[in-house]
Parts: C-alpha cells; sequence; structure tokens
C-alpha cells in the first residue's frame, strides 16, 4: 500500500471516529434538565408573596414567624422591611399554593401575642413558640383576589366565618364599652362587641356588635339596647329598688336588650342595621331619646317665648325640641338673621306600608317636599311660652320643590308659615278696617230718632193718668163692675201694646248698653202689672160686686 492509499484510509478512519456521539456529555445534559425540572417544580409550587402592613415587627423573625389559620401552618415570613413612608413595617409572607383562596378583599390579618383583660385571657402559648400571625379569611367568592393587606392591632372578637348577626350600636360615649364587652339578653350572653370607634362626623361613637345564631332572631326592628354597667339605684314609695345585671357587668360592663310590645308590626333585620345604645333600661323605653336629625328654620315676626329646650309638637305629640337660638348680623347685606335649629327624634316616627326600607330621614325629607311646614305656637298665654308646631299645609306653594341647604348653617331648611296668633291678629285688624268704614254717625242720629219716637209713643199711652183713675174708683167704690170691668180691659190692652213697643225697642239695642237695661227693667214691670191686672180682671169676672163687697169666700 503506497502513501496515498495509506492517508485515505486514514481519512475514512478519522472522518468514522468524528461521527460517533460521545457519551460523556450525556452527564451534564441529564444534570441541566434536572436543575430545570427542579427549578421550575419549586417556583410553580410555591405559593403566593403577600406583604402585611404592621405597625410595628415586635415578636416577628425571618424564616421563624409562621402564618396560622386553626392552629395550621399555611404560611411563613419571608422578608421584614420598612414601609414607604417609614410609618410602618412590611412583611412579606409566602402562602402555600393550596391555601390562595383565602386573600380575598375582607381578609384580615393580626399579630398573636400574650393579652391579658378584664374578661379574657387569650395568647399564652406564645410564650414557649413565639408570636405568630393569624388569619381570618374572607371566603366569599364574589370578592376579588388580593395581595397587600393592613394588618390589625388587636385580635377581632368575632371571625367572619361565626353565622350570626351584626349589628352597629351609636351612643355619645363608649366608657363602658370595648372590643369583647358582652351582650346580653335575659341575663345570659348572646354575643359580643367586635369594635369601638367614631362617626365620621364624631357625633356618635359606633360600636360593631355580634349577635350569634340563633339568638340573632331575637331582634326585631323595635329592639331596645342599654348600658348595663354599674347599678342602678331608684327609690319609691316602697323603698329602694336597685337593679343590676350581673357581677360582671359591674366590673367589665355590658350590653342588654329586649324588645318591647308596639303598634308597629316587627320585621326581622339585616346585617348592618343601626340601634342607638340608651344609658340605661329607663331611657330605652322612653321616646325622647335616639337617633336624632337636625333642621333650621326660620320666623317673620318675633319669638318671643321660644328657647333652647322648647318643645318640637305634631298633634300633641313631643317629637324633638330646639337645640339653638342665634341672632346673626350680616356685614354685607346689614341685615340680622334669626336660625333657630331643632332636633327630631328619629324614633317617634313610624313607618306604615313602606315601599322600600328607607331611613327615617329620608322620609322626613319626602314629608318637608310634601308640605310639613313648621309654625310658633303659644303654649300659655299666662307664661307666654311657646313651642314650635310640625303641620301639614297643604296649600303651600313650594311642594315638590327640592330641599334646600342653609349657607348661614348648613342645616336642611324647614321652611315656616305663620302662627295661628298672628292669623287672628290679622283677621281683627281687617275687622277694625271695616268697622271704621261703617257709617257710625248715621248710625247714632236713627239711634236717637228712634228713642225720640218710643218716648213720645209711652207719653201717649196716658198711663199716669189710667192708673189714678183706677185708684180713684177702688177708692171711692161708687163706679159699677160694668165700668170697672171696662177699664181694666183698657188698661190691659194699653199695657200689653206698651209691652210690645219696649220689645221692639230693646231689639235694636245691644245687651252691653245702658238704655238696654232700663228699658228691660221697665218691660218686667210692665210685665208684673199685665199679670195683676188680668188677676183683678178674672176675679170681677167670676164676683162682678168684688169691688164693693169683697170676693167670695
Amino acid at each position: 500500500m503506497n502513501n496515498v492509499e495509506k492517508d485515505s484510509v486514514d481519512a475514512n478512519i478519522s472522518t468514522k471516529n468524528n461521527n460517533k456521539f460521545n457519551h460523556v456529555w450525556w452527564i451534564p445534559l441529564i444534570a441541566l434538565l434536572a436543575v430545570t425540572y427542579w427549578t421550575v417544580a419549586h417556583f410553580t409550587s410555591k405559593g403566593p408573596l403577600i406583604t402585611i402592613h404592621f405597625q410595628t415587627a415586635d415578636g416577628m423573625e425571618v424564616k421563624k414567624t409562621k402564618l396560622r389559620y386553626k392552629d395550621v401552618v399555611i404560611g411563613q415570613v419571608e422578608k421584614i422591611t420598612l414601609g414607604k413612608d417609614y410609618k410602618d413595617v412590611a412583611v412579606s409572607v409566602r402562602m402555600d399554593k393550596n391555601n390562595e383562596g383565602l386573600l380575598r378583599e375582607q381578609t384580615h390579618f393580626w399579630i398573636v401575642r400574650p393579652h391579658i383583660s378584664a374578661t379574657k385571657i387569650s395568647g399564652l402559648n406564645t410564650l414557649l413558640s413565639g408570636s405568630y400571625i393569624a388569619i381570618d379569611p374572607d371566603t366569599d367568592d364574589e370578592h376579588d383576589y388580593r395581595y397587600d393587606f393592613n394588618g390589625l392591632e388587636n385580635p377581632p372578637v368575632i371571625t367572619q366565618d361565626k353565622p350570626g348577626l351584626r349589628l352597629t350600636m351609636l351612643t355619645t360615649k363608649a366608657s363602658s364599652i370595648s372590643p369583647g364587652t358582652a351582650v346580653y339578653y335575659k341575663g345570659m350572653q348572646v354575643g359580643s362587641v367586635d369594635r369601638v370607634y367614631f362617626s365620621k362626623d364624631y357625633l356618635w361613637v359606633k360600636a360593631d356588635i355580634f349577635i350569634a345564631s340563633p339568638h340573632d332572631k331575637l331582634i326585631k326592628q323595635s329592639t331596645k339596647f342599654w348600658s348595663a354597667s354599674g347599678v342602678s339605684v331608684e327609690a319609691g314609695a316602697e323603698g329602694f329598688d336597685i337593679e343590676m345585671e350581673s357581677v360582671e357587668t359591674l366590673l367589665a360592663g355590658g350590653i342588654v336588650f329586649d324588645t318591647p310590645i308596639s303598634l308597629q308590626k316587627d320585621n326581622t333585620v339585616t346585617n348592618g342595621t343601626e340601634y342607638v345604645l340608651y344609658d340605661n333600661r329607663k331611657q330605652a323605653f322612653e321616646q325622647n331619646y335616639g337617633k336624632k336629625h337636625f333642621y333650621v328654620t326660620y320666623f317673620d315676626g318675633s319669638i318671643k317665648g321660644l328657647e333652647v329646650g322648647s318643645p318640637i309638637m305634631v298633634q300633641g305629640i313631643n317629637v324633638g325640641k330646639v337645640k339653638d337660638i342665634q341672632l346673626l348680623f350680616d356685614e354685607k347685606t346689614g341685615r340680622t338673621h334669626l336660625p333657630v335649629l331643632f332636633e327630631i327624634y328619629e324614633n317617634r316616627l313610624g313607618v306604615i306600608n313602606s315601599v322600600n326600607d328607607e331611613q327615617v330621614e329620608n322620609i322626613t325629607k319626602k314629608l318637608i317636599k310634601n308640605g310639613l311646614r313648621t309654625r310658633l305656637e303659644t303654649a300659655s298665654f299666662l307664661t307666654g311660652t311657646k313651642y314650635i308646631a310640625l303641620i301639614q299645609d297643604d296649600n303651600s306653594t313650594e311642594k315638590g320643590k327640592d330641599l334646600a341647604i342653609d349657607t348661614i348653617t348648613g342645616y336642611t331648611i324647614l321652611p315656616s308659615v305663620p302662627q295661628s296668633f298672628d292669623e287672628i291678629t290679622a283677621g281683627m285688624n281687617s275687622l277694625i278696617t271695616k268697622v271704621n268704614q261703617l257709617p257710625i254717625d248715621d248710625i247714632a242720629n236713627n239711634l236717637n230718632s228712634l228713642l225720640s219716637n218710643t218716648n213720645d209713643k209711652v207719653n201717649q199711652l196716658e198711663l199716669k193718668q189710667t192708673i189714678t183713675a183706677l185708684n180713684g174708683l177702688l177708692k171711692d167704690g161708687q163706679a159699677t163692675s160694668k165700668e170697672a170691668k171696662k177699664t181694666l180691659r183698657e188698661l190691659n190692652t194699653a199695657v200689653t201694646k206698651l209691652t210690645k213697643t219696649a220689645e221692639k225697642t230693646l231689639s235694636g239695642f245691644s245687651p252691653d248698653a245702658p238704655l238696654y237695661y232700663n228699658l228691660n227693667n221697665t218691660l218686667r214691670e210692665l210685665n208684673d202689672t199685665l199679670s195683676s191686672l188680668r188677676a183683678v180682671t178674672d176675679t170681677l169676672e167670676r164676683s162682678p160686686n168684688a169691688l164693693i163687697f169683697g170676693e167670695d169666700k
């Protein structure tokens, strides 16, 4: 074999060796696939990373502090950093993948630490195991997922998975209630206070309470709530009446409720319904307390007699009271304004045939649009005190118009109408005007003429001469019985005519006039004389000689 052929064979052998795969490369390839699979599996098996903001990271450690739900570990703290504005700490927690469904809008987180209060001791197990993060999940599937949360500083008293009714109490002070305060019915605990906070306008202290199922069926629209802290002492004719709910309420406070018998049909309530929390049972069952709505009104005339505390009345029922009266001067216009601020108690207005569950405030606004007005009334003419009456003015020209907000006070304006006394005064002024327009002089002249004619007619009757003749007849006894009877008949006729004339004259006078009084006395005397003459005439009819010999017995 020559050199050329030898080189050709070597080249062929070299080419065959280069075409063979080197199995050594399987090792790194398999390692790469393994790493890739492990990496993908690691990241796909990890749950979501969430951020929880707390005021402090006290008690938490990275890779040690756990996230627990019902004592089951479902996550772990991976990182703790300061917040962007340095006002809080951001805790990054890695959740288990299978528990991502717990992360929704209303999910709450808090740190479990040892806690001791007057009514409860909790978290003592953390003294040995260390603090951990607890979760109160939102299980409503309609809510969106969420991965950034603000942690609670205190654990919720009631978790969201418990069935029952959630209500809101309104009170003016929170001295006897706090989270965990018990709610009682007939001495048994049926719920508790969840949280206490201010209303947006800071007029009320709000307390969210929870009534556990099945006790939530006890709550009706007319249910009354009151504070049971302390001891209530009342003195009466039979001695002292001391009332205390329990020793626990004496130490830690409490809320009690009851449903009174009412004229209105009671319906069940829904979550979020607001109730007023009264100071005691007596106040709860009085109707002059509760949630209030404020309005302002203006009166055209004087409001003398109206004071702060004066009642607001509707058909004799007290529905509120005056809160403030001020005389304000407007420097720009140079005018004075006199706004009257008053309140209406919500529980004094019941609703029937309700189309929907409207608030009483909206119903009151409807009444105002339909003609509800204020009117100043006099409560006592002796003292001059006044009150505000709410009336329905069907003739109002402003019915149906939108409610106006007072630019001076910022409250809703309830328009006013003139008071009843002002209407009477206007009527008296109108009557006086009409009287002034009467022809008084002509009436007086006609009256004088009538009196003169009456005197002439009385003089024409010659009553004195007739009486003188009658006396002479009686003394002398010389006239016959026939003449006596004739004279008596004439006298009787004359007196009758005179009586009728006097009666006609009296009909033209006022009963308060002096002349009416004098003529009335004269008329009585004439009637007495006529009765006597009739008696004499009857005697002569029976005994014609009675004037001479007397009446036969």
